[in-house]
């Protein structure tokens, strides 16, 4: 699993073409493994903190969260 349930992260949403159609930030609250032959990936439920809701968004469109620390 790439990202940890409670992990503050960035997500994207894309049109079909891979346009860009909404971003944000948000919540790890859930995931789930989907695999097909040997191919295997994670979806994550996200609570998207601007829009008050939650959606499924697949690893490809979630990016983690940075800081610099001294």
């Amino acid at each position: 699993m790439k990202f940890q349930i409670g992990e503050l992260v960035r997500w994207i949403t894309e049109y079909d073409d891979y346009i860009v159609k909404d971003a944000g930030h948000g919540i790890i609250v859930g995931a789930t493994e989907y695999s097909y032959q040997q191919n295997s990936y994670f979806v994550y439920e996200v609570y998207r903190n601007e829009k008050n809701d939650k959606v499924s968004i697949p690893d490809k469109n979630i990016f983690r969260i940075t800081t610099k620390e001294k």
